[in-house]
């Protein structure tokens, strides 16, 4: 699963100025995205990530950014890629959680909930996932880009 900042930098195809970025992690969003799709893996999406990243969107469009169609068209709606799109709607109880940023709880609510990794450059994220043990893996992207070629 990718997180929102990710799923922004990959909708804007690496023309993202007034978002928070590493190196050049959006030009890697939208890569991971392309061989997430190129090996017909999925993607889980949560109706507050999916509402998150929509609205994201619009302000990408609204600023005059070119957002990447299948992309917002993927995250928006869900339904033009139903078979790449994992979508849950009742995080579980989760109370290994305490060194998670609270901001971002619903996203490890979401791994907890489809065993997916969560491919995020969150430093706070990260710094959880090396306290303890989370119950989901947490990737950076060119991690993920390695793993998502190289698995079937």
């Amino acid at each position: 699963m990718l997180d929102e900042n990710v799923m922004i930098w990959a909708m804007a195809g690496g023309h993202v100025e007034n978002y928070q970025r590493v190196d050049d992690d959006d030009e890697g969003a939208f890569e991971l995205v392309s061989a997430i799709w190129s090996k017909g893996h999925r993607i889980a999406m949560s109706e507050e990530l999916r509402s998150k990243c929509h609205h994201h969107g619009i302000r990408l469009q609204q600023s005059g950014v070119s957002v990447t169609v299948p992309m917002l068209k993927f995250i928006t709606v869900g339904v033009w890629f139903p078979h790449l799109a994992e979508y849950v709607t009742e995080p579980p109880e989760a109370g290994q959680l305490d060194a998670f940023p609270w901001k971002d709880r619903y996203l490890a609510h979401l791994a907890l909930a489809t065993g997916a990794a969560l491919v995020t450059e969150d430093g706070g994220v990260h710094d959880a996932a090396a306290e303890g043990n989370l119950g989901f893996e947490v990737l950076r992207i060119r991690e993920a880009i390695e793993r998502a070629r190289t698995s079937a």
